[in-house]
């Protein structure tokens, strides 16, 4: 497949002239691919030649011009911005910034702020099914019903934790951080049942019957498992999804990473929420 041939390149060649002619390339034959603009950023952000990050940056405004790139490049161009790379590496610095900021220009602040606070995803090559290649990326395609609000969450910090009221924490954070990110005030809890007396303002807030969590990005371990089958309750209009291969038990659901129809299968759980 041509696309992975591209992106093997651009991530694992140590020739500099290739990986330039790899990024020339991939945007040339794929003008709308997620994996494509991926490696695309990841070449901005990783080159050693400041030339083949300003051709990488050129090609990237060449594919696509919509939302989904400016959330992959702010997210995966912001661990540039340090003031370590800016006093060694200033160059490099400069032409990240630069792309960030043209980027930004497209997003409104909600949706700058959450690109900013997700962890990027390294530019994978693409399989049998390209379009789960940047998980976030794709959840932000999820659209509101008329009864449930979907709040994809990007649960990777969770990964190992077995303490109950971290857990909480994080969820409760990620979940305010998501929904209301000019919201400072994000309540302190311990434990699913003071997660759960969150819900009802939330939904009021929202003007909504049901509020459902996708979590994703994070292994279903047994502390996690233990807590968010607590805090899922139908009859309190909490949903939660895993975008996960570890099977899963109700009232959980559980869709396969690889899943050729995730975003539909998603969208359609969602649709039947509450009818």
């Amino acid at each position: 497949m041509a696309i992975a041939y591209l992106v093997e390149l651009i991530g694992n060649s140590g020739d500099e002239d290739t990986r330039r002619k790899a990024a020339d390339s991939l945007g040339a034959i794929d003008k709308d691919n997620p994996v494509a603009f991926s490696a695309l950023v990841e070449s901005i952000g990783t080159s050693q030649e400041n030339n083949n990050r300003r051709q990488a940056a050129e090609n990237l405004e060449k594919i696509c011009q919509d939302n989904r790139v400016a959330v992959v490049a702010v997210s995966g161009l912001k661990d540039c911005l340090t003031s370590e790379i800016y006093e060694n590496d200033f160059i490099r610095y400069e032409i990240c910034y630069q792309v960030i900021w043209d980027w930004a220009q497209n997003m409104t602040y909600p949706d700058f702020d959450r690109a900013w606070h997700t962890q990027p995803t390294n530019s994978p090559i693409p399989n049998n099914h390209p379009q789960n290649t940047d998980i976030p990326t794709l959840l932000k395609q999820l659209q509101p019903t008329d009864k449930t609000f979907p709040v994809p969450l990007n649960i990777r910090a969770l990964e190992s934790e077995t303490d109950t009221s971290a857990i909480a924490q994080e969820l409760c954070t990620q979940l305010y951080q998501a929904i209301f990110p000019a919201d400072a005030d994000i309540p302190a809890i311990r434990n699913a049942p003071e997660f759960k007396r969150l819900i009802p303002q939330l939904k009021n807030r929202l003007h909504k019957q049901h509020i459902a969590l996708i979590l994703h990005f994070c292994p279903c371990c047994d502390a996690l498992s233990s807590f968010t089958h607590k805090l899922a309750d139908t009859q309190m209009g909490i949903h939660i999804a895993w975008i996960t291969d570890t099977p899963l038990e109700l009232p959980l659901t559980g869709f396969p990473v690889e899943r050729e129809d995730l975003l539909d299968a998603v969208q359609n759980w969602l649709g039947g929420i509450g009818s």
